[in-house]
Parts: structure tokens; sequence; C-alpha cells
């Protein structure tokens, strides 16, 4: 499995996968704890306790949360779910943009990705609210008098009913809900920030 922090969560997918899967800080720790072999009553045990819940509704939660992961392919425990999970290439992966140096855009966040420098127009207030703290690590101010060209730059346009990311003014990926929109982004960054040709 491959993973990385992200902010105060994790990022996790499965070798061979351009499917991410964010895990906020409490389901990272109920997922390092599941690694080192914690069987999903003792989570929710952990959990009951901690949150102060019945037992029965923490091994509920849990217990959801754990096929969740087994659903998504990221645990292959020999149970049913986890084989019946298959990677379709393709899905989901959008068309990266060719590179164009040119300024950033006026209220662009502008983020140091490697050694890419891109920029990215976010119209949501929500979906904005969403990759701020997942992004923080990465802004680098913009300098007066030169230093604010970028080569890739990002525009999520639209809102959480309905939102498209450009790159370099080419649609990339559509959706309707904003954790989508949140994950279309990180996945165009990622794949930006891993292909090599351009650094």
């Amino acid at each position: 499995m491959l993973e990385a922090p992200l902010g105060d969560g994790r990022v996790v997918a499965r070798p061979g996968d351009r499917r991410l899967v964010l895990l906020d800080p409490a389901a990272a720790a109920l997922w390092d704890l599941h690694a080192s072999g914690m069987a999903v009553e003792a989570l929710a045990g952990l959990v009951a306790e901690r949150f102060g819940l019945a037992v029965a509704a923490a091994e509920a939660q849990v217990g959801s949360l754990v096929d969740g992961w087994r659903r998504a392919g990221l645990l292959d425990d020999g149970s049913e779910a986890s084989r019946e999970w298959r990677f379709e290439p393709g899905e989901l992966v959008p068309r990266l943009p060719e590179p164009v140096a040119a300024p950033a855009p006026a209220g662009a966040w502008r983020l140091a990705l490697a050694e890419l420098s891109v920029s990215l127009e976010v119209d949501s207030t929500e979906v904005e609210g969403g990759l701020a703290p997942l992004l923080a690590p990465l802004l680098a101010p913009l300098r007066d008098g030169g230093g604010s060209e970028v080569l890739h730059r990002l525009a999520l346009r639209g809102g959480p009913e309905g939102w498209t990311l450009e790159g370099n003014g080419d649609p990339l990926a559509s959706g309707t809900d904003a954790d989508g929109a949140v994950v279309a982004t990180l996945r165009t960054l990622t794949e930006l920030g891993c292909r090599g040709g351009e650094r």
C-alpha cells in the first residue's frame, strides 16, 4: 500500500491504482492501528472510550469504515469485498495539461509542487475551505516585480452543485460534489508532481 502524510491526515492508494483515498486524522490513526493487527472490536472499544459512544455504535462505525477500505481495494485480507475489487484502467484519471509558462492569475494560489510552480484558482468558498488545509504546506508567496510565472494554471470553476477542473484552459474533470472537487484537484496535483519530464 502506498501512503503519504497530507496535512494532519494521510493519503493512501493501492499500487497501480490512480485513485487516492484521503484519511482525516482520526481515520489515519485507526488505519495505523488496524495495520498493526488490531481487530475491529478493539478499535471500536478505543473509539467508544475516546468519544463516549456506546460500544455497539462504535463497532458499527468502525466496521463501516473498515468495510469501506475493503470495497476501495485498500485491504487485501481474503474477504469477499477485497476479492470483488477491480481497478479499471483510466478510471477517474484526468488528461494532464501541456505545460505553458505564463503569469499566475490575480488572486490564485501559487503552489510549489516538487520543482514546479502551479497556480490554482477556486471559485467556491466551500471547496476552497476543504482544499486550504491540505494545500497549506505547498503555498508559495507571489513575489512583487517578477517570479509569479507558473508552468501550469489550474482552475476549479463552479461549486459543489456543479464544478469543472481546468488545466491551462482545458477541462480535466467535472462533478457535482465538494469532495469530488477536492479529490480531482489533489489527484491532478499529484500527477503533475510525479511527472518527471518537466523537472
